[in-house]
């Protein structure tokens, strides 16, 4: 997407603080010791401020649009304009205990770059949290299987098609999504680039009136519609092949398990 897009987003703000997927996020945030926080894809600062709070940490933020990091500078939070596909983070290696990215990567060209900086600038033994849209929810199973476009993706830079029925979001607008992972998608690649997951949850899109549906998908994280994943830098090195699932797969912990539980 054009740059005057996030930048417009930046304008009026995300209000992402009160989503599922982002209190789910802040839990896990909450759940580990960290000091310095890196938010990549900041937006305008709203969620970062709130980790601040949170966990009293020194929270730094990257954005590609510089109205989102005038907003974070705004806010007393240290700020810089990065466009993740084609530059590196301006941060010296191992700077950082925990990256958070929320709905970025599916946004990303290059999401293979994007990460080797994150591990880059993460500290050893520090934590990366991700959460993305899941391909695999079970809305979308049910979509594939009548023929339709499936929640998320999208086939135009202008218009969304496919979804037969403006409740599913025909003729509505894109957000750019580039990239769109299953719950084996996403752990693969993360181990790939050198992170073993610890926690997988799924959370819901929203909070209106499918709701209720929503949290209760979100049980089973592969069919939930969002997936947000707790990972660990690892001593591994990177470029393997991924593990398969089968072998040491990393559990989806329920919401009332702690990190520790095995």
């Amino acid at each position: 997407m054009p740059q005057e897009f996030y930048d417009k987003l930046a304008a009026v703000g995300w209000h992402a603080v009160g989503l599922p997927r982002t209190r789910e996020a802040l839990r896990l945030i909450a759940a580990v010791q960290t000091h310095d926080v890196l938010d990549v894809g900041s937006g305008d600062g709203e969620v970062a401020a709130e980790i601040r709070t949170l966990t009293g940490a020194r929270v730094t933020c990257v954005d590609v649009s510089p109205v989102a990091v005038e907003s974070c500078k705004r806010r007393g939070l240290e700020g810089y304009c990065v466009d993740l596909n084609d530059q590196p983070l301006p941060f010296d290696r191992d700077s950082f205990d925990v990256v958070y990215l929320a709905e970025v990567i599916e946004h990303l060209i290059r999401p293979d770059q994007a990460l080797r900086e994150i591990k880059r600038v993460l500290r050893p033994g520090g934590h990366l949290i991700v959460s993305t849209p899941n391909l695999a929810c079970l809305p979308n199973r049910i979509l594939l299987a009548l023929g339709l476009q499936p929640l998320f993706s999208e086939v135009s830079e202008e218009i969304v098609l496919g979804r037969g029925a403006r409740a599913l979001g025909q003729n509505g607008s894109p957000v750019g999504h580039l990239r769109l992972y299953t719950r084996r998608g996403l752990v693969e690649t993360l181990r790939f680039h050198g992170f073993e997951p610890v926690v997988i949850r799924g959370a819901a899109f929203s909070d209106d009136r499918l709701g209720i549906f929503q949290r209760a998908v979100s049980h089973v994280p592969s069919l939930a519609l969002i997936l947000v994943v707790l990972a660990k830098k690892a001593q591994a090195a990177q470029g393997q092949p991924p593990p398969s699932l089968a072998d040491g797969s990393p559990r989806a912990l329920s919401k009332n398990q702690d990190l520790t539980t095995p």
